[in-house]
């Protein structure tokens, strides 16, 4: 009995370690691919960065002094009043456009 219960506990041993192989590879091939996607996600920030630099720096070429104006414009209580109207007004207008354009068809 001690003969099968040495070649059981070889076998018992053996699938361990293959299921233990089988789970290393696993865990590598996981790891691999949270690496890859850390790289893409640091990749796709720095190109957003890169892009939002670009943009800020197109305005700023197209539009100078407009930034500093809406700015100054902005700082004072009731600038901000009248542009929360202007842009109430603005959706308004969209959803009612909006509204007859659906209505109509």
């Amino acid at each position: 009995m001690s003969r099968n219960g040495g070649v059981n506990e070889r076998l018992i041993e053996s699938e361990n370690n293959k299921l233990s192989d089988q789970l290393a590879r696993k865990i590598s091939t996981l790891k691999q691919i949270s690496i890859d996607m850390k790289n893409d996600v640091d990749g796709d920030l720095k190109y957003l960065d890169n892009m939002g630099s670009d943009l800020g720096s197109l305005v700023d070429r197209l539009l100078p002094g407009t930034s500093k104006r809406f700015s100054k414009m902005m700082d004072t209580r009731g600038n901000k009043k009248i542009m929360c109207y202007t842009v109430g007004f603005l959706v308004f207008g969209f959803v009612l456009l909006h509204y007859l354009i659906s209505y109509r068809t």
